[in-house]
C-alpha cells in the first residue's frame, strides 16, 4: 500500500449513492486507475456529477479485485460530506487537492500539518532548528539514540520508570509532579468544561497521556505505587482525582490514598485498564492513564491499544456498545479467517435482532452495490417497498395482493406514446411445445387482444389472435361473426322490420339446406333450388323472402 499521484487519469462511472465508486473505463486520451495504482494504494480523487450539479474531492483507496475506489471525503458540494450520487454518467479522476499541496510562501517558508518522512535531510543551513526533543543539551547521534539517562519529554506522553527496573513501593512510589496553569489550544479538551480555564501539567507537560505499570512477569511484586504530588494551594483549589470516565460520572478509589498534597495509587492486576485524572471541582482539566499489565477494564474505555484478542465477552446487565470512528478503512469488521461474518444469536424466540440506527430517517444499507444479499427466513416489510433494479423475479407459488387495482406502465402516465403494449405475458406448455401468451392492450391497434402464441419484441407483441370463451352482455360489434355451433339462440325481439338494410342475403353457393319462406302471414317450406330461384326472380312488389335454416 502506498500513496500515489498520476497525471491524466480519468474514468467514467455510473455509481449512485454514497458507497464505493465503480470505475467504468478511461475517457478518450486518458488512462485508467488500474494502470497507475496497485491494490490498497491511496490517491486524491475528484468526482463531478454534472447532471445533478454536485462534486466531491477526497482520499480514495483503490481495490483491484472490484476495480473500485473507496471514498474518504475532504470537501464536497454536500457540506463536505459524501455526495449522494444520482443516476447518470459521472467523471472521476486523480487530482492534487489544494489543501494538501505543500508550497513555499512569499517568504520561501514551507508549513505542513503532519509528519515529514524522508530517507535523508540535507541543506546549506546551519542545522535542524526548533526541535526540542530531549532535556540533555548534548545528545549523541550516529547510531542508537543515547539519552544519557535523561527522560525524553515534551512529546505529549509521560511514561513511568517500570520498564527501566524502577518499581514503586508504598513507601517509595514513582512520583509525578503536578502543577496547574492556563489551558492552551494543545490541550486534549481545549474547549472542554473547565470553568477556571486551567489545566493540569504533569512533569511540565500539559495534560499528557500517562502509562502506569501493573503486575507483570518482570518481578514478583504484587502491586506498584505511583504518587501525584501537588502543592497544597493547587490541591485545595483543584482537587486531583481518578475516574472511570472523562466526564467524571464514576470515581475510582480502590487502592487510592488522598491527602492535602498528593494522590497515591497502588496498581494491581485488578486496576482498570483506563483511568482518567480530572479535577473534582472543574471539568476536563486532565487526560487519561493507561494501566499496563492490568486485566480489568472496569467501565473504562479502550483507547488506542491496537489489536485485542478475546475468547468471549460477558454482559454485565448493561448495553454492549461499540463506537467506531469514521475513516477511510472498513469501520467495523467481524472476521473468521479470510471470510467476514456477523452473527447475532439469541436463545429466546420472543426476542428480536435489530439492524439499524437509533436516529429516525437514517438510511440503512445492507450488502455491497455489486453483491447478492440473501434473506433465508420470512421477510416482512412494514414500510413501503421500492425496487430500483431492472428485473424483479417472484418465484413463489402463491402470490396475494391486497391492492384491487394493478397499475402497469409506470407510476405516472407517460408523457408520450412509447409504442409499447400493456398487459400480461404468460408462459405455458401445450404438451408438445413451450409457448408465450399475451392478453392486454395492443398499442398499435388501440384495442385489447388475446394472442395464445405470441412473440415479444421489446414489449411489443405479435401473433394470431386466439379464441376467447365468455358470456357477453351488451352490444357486440364485429366485422365477421362465425358460428361454430348449429344454433343461434336469442330471447331478444326483432324490433325493426325487414328492409333493404337488414334483409338476409344468400347466394347459391351457401344455399344447400332446407328453408322456410315467410310470405306475408304464411310460412312455407322451400328447397335450396327454390330459394335460389326466388332470390334470382325477385321483382318489384314481390314479397321479400327471408329464409331461416332449420
Amino acid at each position: 500500500m502506498a500513496f500515489k499521484l498520476a497525471d491524466r487519469v480519468k474514468e467514467t462511472t455510473t455509481t449512485t449513492g454514497t458507497g464505493n465508486i465503480a470505475l467504468g473505463g478511461a475517457i478518450t486520451n486518458f488512462e485508467t486507475f488500474s494502470a497507475n495504482l496497485s491494490n490498497s494504494d491511496t490517491t486524491y480523487y475528484a468526482i463531478v456529477d454534472n447532471t445533478n450539479g454536485a462534486f466531491e474531492v477526497g482520499l480514495g483507496t483503490y481495490n483491484s479485485s472490484g476495480n473500485t475506489l473507496s471514498r474518504s471525503v475532504i470537501a464536497s458540494s454536500n457540506s463536505n460530506s459524501a455526495v449522494n450520487l444520482g443516476v447518470g454518467t459521472k467523471e472521476v479522476f486523480i487530482t492534487a487537492i489544494a489543501d494538501k499541496i505543500v508550497m513555499e510562501d512569499g517568504s520561501n517558508n514551507v508549513s505542513i500539518g503532519g509528519t515529514v518522512t524522508a530517507t535523508a535531510f540535507s541543506g546549506s543551513g546551519a542545522g535542524l532548528t526548533g526541535v526540542d526533543v530531549v532535556s540533555d543539551t548534548t545528545p549523541q547521534l550516529g547510531g542508537d539514540l543515547d539519552a544519557q539517562n535523561k527522560d525524553i519529554e515534551n512529546v505529549g506522553l509521560v511514561e513511568s520508570k517500570a520498564e527501566a527496573g524502577i518499581y514503586g513501593s508504598s513507601s517509595s512510589p514513582v512520583e509525578f509532579t503536578v502543577t496547574v496553569a492556563s489551558k492552551t489550544s494543545g490541550h486534549p479538551y481545549p474547549s472542554g468544561g473547565s470553568s477556571s480555564g486551567n489545566a493540569y501539567f504533569i512533569n511540565g507537560i500539559e495534560s499528557p497521556a500517562i502509562t502506569l505499570h501493573g503486575v507483570d512477569s518482570t518481578t514478583s511484586n504484587s502491586e506498584y505505587h505511583y504518587r501525584f504530588t501537588l502543592s497544597s494551594s493547587d490541591m485545595t483549589s483543584h482537587p486531583f482525582r481518578l475516574y472511570l470516565d472523562a466526564a467524571k460520572t464514576t470515581p475510582y478509589t480502590t487502592g487510592v490514598t488522598t491527602t492535602s498534597t498528593y494522590l497515591q495509587i497502588a496498581v494491581t492486576k485488578d486496576t482498570p485498564k483506563i483511568l482518567y485524572y480530572q479535577c473534582s471541582s472543574h471539568g476536563y482539566m486532565g487526560n487519561y492513564a493507561i494501566v499496563l499489565g492490568s486485566t480489568n477494564f472496569a467501565d473504562g474505555n479502550i483507547t488506542n491499544v491496537g489489536d485485542i484478542s478475546l475468547d468471549s465477552i460477558s454482559p454485565d446487565g448493561t448495553d454492549i456498545n461499540v463506537a467506531v470512528s469514521d475513516n477511510s478503512a472498513t469501520a467495523f469488521t467481524i472476521k473468521q479467517g479470510s471470510d467476514n461474518y456477523l452473527v447475532v444469536d439469541t436463545g429466546n424466540s420472543g426476542e428480536s435482532v435489530a439492524i439499524g440506527t437509533g436516529v429516525s430517517g437514517t438510511a440503512v444499507s445492507i450488502g455491497h452495490s455489486t453483491s447478492e444479499t440473501t434473506v433465508n427466513d420470512n421477510l416482512t416489510v412494514t414500510g413501503d417497498l421500492t425496487v430500483n433494479g431492472t428485473t424483479t423475479t417472484v418465484n413463489s407459488t402463491t402470490l396475494t395482493v391486497d391492492d384491487p387495482i394493478i397499475t402497469l406502465g409506470g407510476d405516472t402516465a407517460p408523457g408520450s406514446d412509447d409504442n409499447k403494449d400493456r398487459g400480461v405475458e404468460f408462459r405455458y406448455h401445450t404438451g408438445s411445445a413451450a409457448k408465450v401468451g399475451f392478453f392486454g392492450f395492443d398499442d398499435d391497434t388501440g384495442k385489447f387482444t388475446f394472442i395464445p402464441d405470441a412473440t415479444n419484441n421489446s414489449e411489443v407483441f405479435s401473433g394470431s389472435a386466439g379464441t376467447v370463451v365468455a358470456n357477453l352482455e351488451g352490444n357486440v360489434t364485429a366485422t365477421t361473426i362465425s358460428l361454430g355451433g348449429s344454433n343461434l339462440t336469442t330471447t331478444a325481439t326483432l324490433s325493426t322490420g325487414i328492409s333493404n338494410g337488414n334483409v338476409l342475403v344468400a347466394t347459391s353457393g351457401v344455399v344447400d339446406n332446407d328453408f322456410l319462406r315467410v310470405d306475408g302471414t304464411s310460412v312455407e317450406g322451400r328447397s335450396a333450388s327454390e330459394v335460389a330461384d326466388d332470390i334470382g326472380a325477385a321483382t318489384k312488389g314481390f314479397a321479400t323472402a327471408m329464409a331461416i335454416a332449420l
